[in-house]
């Protein structure tokens, strides 16, 4: 019988980036250069340098796609245009992660285990900018009578805030042992009521739930 002809791979953005996130978790996080990436997949360099410029573009590919997969989905969503801005940011949440949990794996291996690593790790920046966008527009679309006070969730201040959310909750995900990590759907749940209770003015009851909440779950995020 003759040997079964090895697949051609179709080299572009996806293929590369795929190989890349199978090599760094199968052999050790070890990929030193673009050299010994394409030796491994035997792929020209110059066929790589076709869709990359080096190894922390296909890193950082990984998170912009998936950023831009969720706000695509979202787009194609029938209900989406007619929610409210709660339930806008909810839906952001629950199809990020919900991707997310699809590449878990990856993620627990690529990121940082100390959090406060990740405000100057350059991979999450797509993510930052992205959400942060996202953020803009929901608030733009909210009602007459709450416009002065959505307008200052625009200010640095508050995009900071809702930035800061959306890392607790990215953590508290990665220490989630929960049966389909249904305590970090619980967490979204709170903390996005909460933060829109706050600015709204109208935060003790939200802000309350979400501290018995994490009192109970004897708080995830300070786990390494």
């Amino acid at each position: 019988m003759p040997a079964a002809k090895k697949k051609t791979i179709q080299w572009d953005e996806s293929s590369i980036l795929e190989k890349y996130m199978e090599l760094f978790l199968e052999q050790d996080k070890a990929l030193k250069n673009v050299y010994t990436f394409c030796k491994k997949n035997e792929i020209a360099e110059s066929d790589f340098y076709t869709f990359y410029a080096n190894l922390d573009q296909v890193k950082s590919a990984f998170w912009t796609n998936l950023v831009q997969h969720t706000l695509l989905t979202l787009e194609k969503s029938e209900d989406f245009s007619g929610y409210a801005a709660r339930e806008k940011l909810l839906s952001f949440y629950f199809t990020f992660f919900e991707n997310l949990t699809l590449n878990r794996s990856y993620v627990l291996a690529v990121l940082p285990s100390d959090w406060k690593q990740w405000k100057n790790w350059k991979q999450l920046h797509a993510v930052r900018e992205g959400y942060l966008g996202f953020i803009e527009d929901v608030m733009s679309t909210q009602t007459t009578a709450m416009d002065e006070r959505f307008n200052k969730a625009l200010q640095p201040l508050y995009k900071e805030g809702f930035w800061g959310q959306f890392l607790y909750v990215l953590k508290y995900w990665m220490n989630d042992t929960s049966k389909g990590f249904e305590n970090t759907d619980i967490l979204i749940e709170k903390s996005v009521q909460a933060s829109f209770d706050l600015v709204q003015n109208t935060p003790l009851n939200s802000i309350i739930d979400l501290g018995k909440f994490l009192f109970k779950d004897k708080f995830p995020f300070s786990k390494n």
